[in-house]
């Protein structure tokens, strides 16, 4: 190599370079600006920088123009090995740096046939003019095992770019993952590439303790996404409401397994006589000759009169409960009881309805413990109650309807438990309500 002084302005840094991550150079900068440059910087003879970066950034600083250089008349493999030699030759490279040094020397040694494998002789066809170079004769050169080499480059070849990236520009100041052995052996052992920079990324965002809290993490969350995905799944397929008017919905529909549904509730005798007939005789047309119908109704005589003088149900259920559906502040709904409505066609097997509601009691429609659900709308019926009517009618495969599904809880009951539900509403703010709990939008 030829030393001589070059302008610092004409050596061009390459943006693919191997090297450890920079540093600040002001505490280099201060030391040269006392002692001069030690060290000469090493470029290729049109001035490509093969080591010394730190120390050009340093000068650089000063506002030095001219630098002492070492030239070498070297291609850019040879250069590239030149720069990995030097980088190895420190001692204060974290684990990572040292490890992705030797992984790189590796990949060109054996390129160029200069790297020898205990016990094995290289071909000769790809043999260098140097004599290939062993492992222990390598880590001596960079002052550790053969073991520590060995286990160095596995690491840097188990790591993925992605992942090098992620390890390249943590501080470890604050991340001890770039100087720890024993975090990078066990990223290096993770083969799946997201899984491994996930891994990294937990850890590097300080959102994970080290790699095995950030391992366990990532396999909750999973977990709990899987399970997400999969109730999502079912009702995605199985729970769909539609924005639009009853009638017109239920006109376009086809036959259903059970009609269960909950009207809205009117005061207005005459009213309550005109809507009955509006929409109850086209909804159970849609029942199947097999199927069923629940449709709740007030528990004033007024509206049970108007429901039953439509079509006379098989049966009365009477469903009681102890405290108000409703809000707190209304006296209409203060009753114990409420009046259910039951179809079925003419060849559907009887049914046992005597213990379907009876003694059915909800303390708390906002009960806290996940069995009933939050309330969505003020007269939302509790899931339990819905569920109990979908497997009691239904089996799993069947279709449930609801022209009136306000918020979707009885889509969602027969959802949750297989069976395919559709229905519509005709408030675009309840549809959305729906949709968030887990409808599917039609």
């Amino acid at each position: 190599m030829i030393a001589t002084t070059v302008d610092i302005q004409q050596v061009t840094v390459p943006a693919d370079r191997v090297r450890e991550k920079h540093h600040d150079p002001a505490s280099l900068a201060e030391s040269m600006a006392a002692h001069g440059l030690i060290n000469p910087i090493t470029v290729r003879t049109d001035l490509t920088l093969v080591s010394g970066y730190h120390r050009l950034a340093a000068a650089k600083l000063l506002g030095w123009t001219q630098i002492d250089a070492r030239i070498a008349d070297v291609d850019e493999v040879d250069a590239e090995l030149m720069e990995i030699a030097e980088n190895l030759a420190r001692h204060d490279l974290t684990v990572w740096e040292q490890s992705k040094h030797i992984a790189r020397q590796e990949v060109l040694m054996r390129e160029k046939g200069e790297r020898r494998t205990e016990g094995r002789h290289p071909n000769p066809a790809t043999v260098a003019e140097l004599e290939p170079r062993s492992t222990p004769e390598l880590a001596a050169s960079a002052g550790m095992s053969e073991r520590t080499w060995q286990t160095r480059a596995k690491t840097g070849a188990r790591i993925t770019p992605a992942v090098a990236a992620v390890l390249n520009d943590i501080d470890t100041d604050s991340c001890s993952l770039p100087d720890s052995t024993t975090q990078l052996n066990y990223l290096a052992g993770i083969t799946d590439p997201d899984d491994q920079l996930e891994i990294a990324t937990r850890v590097a965002d300080g959102n994970a303790r080290d790699v095995w809290d950030a391992s366990k993490q990532m396999k909750q969350a999973r977990k709990t996404q899987q399970h997400t995905d999969q109730v999502r799944s079912s009702l995605v397929t199985q729970a769909v409401i539609e924005q639009a008017d009853a009638l017109e919905w239920l006109d376009r529909q086809p036959e259903t397994d059970l009609l269960l549904t909950d009207p809205p509730y009117m005061t207005d005798v005459e009213n309550i006589g005109e809507f009955a007939r509006s929409w109850l005789p086209l909804a159970l047309s849609k029942v199947k000759r097999t199927g069923r119908a629940y449709v709740f109704v007030g528990a004033y005589p007024e509206e049970l009169h108007a429901y039953t003088s439509v079509h006379m149900p098989t049966q009365l259920l009477v469903w009681t409960y102890r405290n108000t559906i409703g809000p707190s502040t209304s006296t209409r709904y203060k009753l114990n009881w409420q009046a259910i409505l039951y179809y079925q066609g003419e060849d559907a097997p009887p049914l046992n309805t005597d213990s379907l509601v009876e003694k059915f009691t909800v303390q708390d429609v906002n009960a806290p413990d996940g069995r009933l659900g939050d309330r969505y709308h003020a007269w939302q019926k509790p899931l339990a109650l819905a569920e109990r009517f979908v497997v009691h009618a239904t089996q799993e495969g069947d279709s449930v309807m609801d022209p009136f599904a306000c918020t979707g809880t009885f889509l969602l009951a027969a959802a949750k438990l297989g069976r395919h539900g559709r229905g519509c509403e005709i408030d675009p703010a309840h549809v959305d309500i729906a949709v968030e709990r887990g409808c599917e939008r039609g």
